[in-house]
């Protein structure tokens, strides 16, 4: 009987003592991190979206990162185009990351930054909608967007309009363009901080400071080269501006240009032709890189680009005295880039606002896109760049650039001028009768 009892205890000391170890193990469960896939486990699990995969470059943890667990409120999680990758081996990417760590150690958060590339297959754009859509849970809070992707960001609900935004750009020191990139449908959409304005390019050591006037581009002295094939045909659509010319939109199927001040715009390039100063490698070049290159192998004297074209190229090549202009009046064409929120959460939208305010603060961004061979969108900022004389003309193109209009404006309209830019080029056609073309061809 006793030695029945002794066992009979044993086995009740070994149930309980199982059962406390199940308790435990149940307990603790919420902290432990299973792998994503079992093979044993044949529970179904939701299709996740295909999304472009991200090596290890392209993510970056700035700060001190959280355990697996900290909460959404202190982490960030930031997309970013390959030009802006902090992990890259350059002064621009060392001044990017040093900014990311300061402001993650000043709020004890963690950001996190994976790359994305601005246009084609796993793009920003496609990325976002493709997260929103099947995993919420991977959505960035804040992104960088172009001029045409933040639009479209935005009519899709992709990004959300920011009252912070909207009182930072009320500050004196923006760039028109800047304030038009931010302003979608009456709403603050996006943060600027960068963009890319038209300049006219030439050797000063070379040449004379060509007339300030778009019209003498035919009496200037020597050949210019600019983007005759490009498909946006943007060298014609700034003269055309300079001209006094509008787009009206009538509804979303018809943008209409105006016969007159594209006249006006295709005359100035047929008498600059008829007087040999248009370059003959002008109806080849579609990108602003082939223009350099034509400028720096002395094609032609002068270069109608980017300012970050020419900027990059000087790093790269070129030992003379090249010096950026802009003919009057003083309009120019600009791409930029802004900051958008896509966070909902109330303190991630907080700190996404934060630190795209912090990462547009004068002095950093000043130093920021000199390295990086942008423009800033604040005044400020670029008067603190070290360039000298160059810096005057940078400072014009700036305070004289609209922004380009939007993605369906443009792809309209940019097929029609760059016909237009190549009849009167190669074909020598009437300027008056191409104007009225182009125009007919829109309706």
């Amino acid at each position: 009987m006793q030695a029945r009892e002794k066992l009979s205890f044993r086995h009740r000391a070994l149930v309980w003592a199982s059962a406390l170890i199940m308790l435990i193990g149940l307990s603790a469960c919420d902290g432990i991190r299973f792998p994503d896939s079992l093979s044993w486990l044949q529970t179904p699990t939701p299709a996740e979206p295909e999304l472009t995969p991200t090596s290890p470059a392209e993510t970056q943890t700035t700060g001190t990162p959280g355990p697996t667990s900290t909460p959404a409120a202190n982490r960030l999680m930031v997309w970013l185009p390959p030009l802006m990758d902090p992990a890259a081996n350059n002064d621009a990417a060392k001044l990017l990351k040093n900014r990311l760590d300061s402001f993650a150690t000043s709020r004890g958060i963690s950001i996190t930054v994976r790359l994305k590339e601005t246009n084609g297959p796993g793009s920003m754009l496609e990325a976002l909608g493709a997260s929103k859509e099947a995993a919420p849970a991977a959505m960035p809070q804040l992104v960088v967007l172009d001029q045409f992707d933040l639009r479209i960001a935005a009519d899709s609900a992709l990004i959300h309009p920011n009252q912070g935004f909207a009182s930072i750009l009320q500050e004196a020191d923006w760039y028109g363009y800047a304030r038009q990139l931010a302003v979608w449908h009456n709403q603050t959409v996006g943060l600027p901080f960068l963009g890319d304005p038209l300049i006219m390019a030439y050797d000063a050591a070379l040449l004379d400071r060509p007339p300030d006037e778009w019209n003498a581009m035919r009496i200037n002295i020597g050949k210019i080269g600019f983007a005759g094939d490009d498909p946006q045909g943007r060298f014609l659509l700034m003269l055309y501006f300079n001209e006094g010319g509008m787009i009206v939109e009538e509804d979303e199927e018809n943008t209409i240009l105006q016969v007159e001040p594209l006249a006006a715009a295709l005359h100035l390039l047929r008498e600059t032709e008829m007087t040999s100063h248009i370059a003959d490698a002008a109806l080849q070049i579609q990108t602003p890189e082939q223009v350099w290159q034509g400028f720096d192998t002395w094609k032609y004297h002068y270069g109608i680009m980017p300012a970050s074209a020419l900027l990059r190229g000087m790093d790269q090549t070129r030992t003379s005295k090249i010096v950026p202009t802009l003919t009057n009046p003083p309009i120019s064409l600009s791409t930029g880039l802004a900051w958008a929120v896509t966070a909902l959460d109330p303190r991630q939208v907080e700190l996404a606002e934060e630190l795209a305010a912090y990462l547009t603060e004068t002095e950093f961004l000043g130093e920021w896109s000199e390295a990086v061979k942008l423009l800033p969108a604040r005044p400020s900022a670029l008067g603190a760049w070290s360039t000298g004389e160059m810096k005057a003309s940078l400072e014009q193109a700036s305070d004289g650039a609209l922004i380009l209009p939007d993605k369906n404006v443009m792809d309209r309209i940019g097929p029609v001028l760059r016909n237009a830019t190549i009849l009167i080029l190669r074909d020598h056609a009437d300027a008056q009768e191409t104007a009225k073309q182009a125009v007919e061809s829109l309706r």
